[in-house]
């Protein structure tokens, strides 16, 4: 079974927002700075008179801290996608299963990668992701796909081969 695909910036920048929203180390990271700014923030927050004026206060600038830290990590993200070295990734794709590997062909690359190797298999809405390695995965649109059964049966084919696999 195969399909063949080109891959768009904004398939691989909808793969990048799925993969850093599902990092644990994102999330942590994330994590650890809320609460950084928080800490900092109540402090502030004292210096206020009112109970309202304390929970605006508050509000306000963990917004916009917190919409700093996004915005720096979407300009990051983007402008790593707009990078010229990125050709091999933003071509044309084939992808093809069979009982025994996944593999993948552009005209730069032909790989080979056995079922026992694929480490987790995400859909979404837009994309089939087929990850190979903690940050490295195949990310297959299902505009692909002639319809939605194409698809599912794409998917159920690989999930059931990865979990064979696995035993």
């Amino acid at each position: 079974m195969s399909v063949r695909f080109t891959i768009t910036y904004w398939d691989y920048l909808a793969f990048s927002a799925y993969h850093y929203l599902h990092s644990p180390l994102i999330l942590g990271i994330y994590g650890i700075c809320f609460a950084l700014v928080t800490y900092v923030n109540v402090g502030v927050v004292s210096e206020v008179n009112t109970t309202a004026g304390k929970l605006i206060t508050f509000v306000i600038l963990e917004t916009v801290v917190f919409g700093f830290l996004v915005l720096v990590l979407g300009i990051t993200t983007v402008l790593g996608i707009i990078s010229r070295r990125n050709k091999t990734v933003l071509t044309e794709h084939t992808i093809t299963v069979t009982d025994d590997f996944l593999a993948e062909e552009t005209v730069y690359n032909k790989t080979e990668q056995k079922w026992a190797g694929v480490q987790k298999i995400a859909r979404t809405n837009r994309h089939l992701i087929i990850y190979i390695a903690q940050h490295l995965a195949h990310i297959i649109p299902l505009r692909a796909f002639a319809d939605k059964a194409s698809s599912d049966a794409f998917d159920e084919f690989c999930r059931k081969k990865v979990e064979s696999a696995r035993r």
